[in-house]
């Protein structure tokens, strides 16, 4: 009976060890900057983090998150430091690093102020006006964009979340900045001032955002679980949360 005891309690443990490793084998390192509405630190959601929660759960994944630069992040997960990051753009799989199916489409959009009567169809109608937009733009939006900007008041800022207060402020005839984003910062500003509106101007084509994983596998099943989701209108209701 003694050793029917012991024979059981081994058993038990080992079982209890291998639940134990797959529960651990489940729960991932996610990397990501903090940028609002996409990626929101103070309650680790946000728009893509949203998204990959809800796909990775799907293929039975659970995740923490760590805040960091993108470009650290993204070194994080090629050294095998972290298992995944979000987002990341214009990449392909590489030894060590593969990159999902599209997650979202950023959708950067000209805006100016609805009183202002202008109507963009091109970078090319922006000529002469004053432009703000974020750092780095001029590296996103090719050649055309490059050459007007040298005929503009042109002006590029870190802090994104002034945008859309310098807009309403007309401090600026036009900001160029991803929808999400400008939405969720003039939100804000409405509750201040309710006065001000604005017009989009809809000619940039969508930048689609990627994960990268460490492991191809993960990124298969991601993939996988990313295409069903879809189907099933789950990403579309995550994203009407952040119109």
């Amino acid at each position: 009976m003694n050793v029917l005891n012991r024979l059981s309690k081994v058993f038990l443990l080992c079982f209890l060890l291998s639940v134990s490793a797959v529960v651990a084998a489940t729960d991932l390192k996610l990397v990501t900057d903090d940028g609002p509405p996409h990626m929101i630190q103070s309650n680790d959601g946000g728009l893509d983090i949203d998204i990959v929660r809800a796909v990775l759960a799907e293929a039975g994944y659970t995740f923490q998150v760590e805040y960091m630069s993108l470009a650290r992040a993204k070194r994080a997960v090629k050294s095998g430091v972290a298992d995944i990051v979000v987002p990341t753009f214009f990449e392909h799989d590489s030894n060590g690093y593969y990159i999902s199916q599209p997650v979202v489409d950023y959708l950067p959009t000209v805006f100016s102020l609805e009183n202002s009567a202008h109507r963009f169809h091109s970078f090319r109608d922006i000529v002469g006006l004053r432009v703000m937009t974020f750092q780095g733009a001029v590296g996103y939006f090719g050649e055309s964009f490059k050459e007007v900007t040298e005929r503009n008041k042109y002006i590029e800022i870190k802090d994104m979340t002034a945008l859309p207060k310098l807009l309403a402020r007309n401090r600026t005839d036009v900001v160029i900045l991803d929808r999400y984003i400008f939405l969720h910062h003039w939100k804000q500003i409405l509750d201040r001032d309710k006065t001000s509106t604005y017009r989009t101007h809809n000619f940039i084509p969508s930048v689609p955002a990627f994960v990268g994983f460490k492991d191809a596998d993960i990124r298969d099943k991601f993939n996988a679980a990313l295409k069903s989701l879809d189907a099933e209108g789950v990403l579309n209701r995550i994203k009407e949360k952040y119109k």
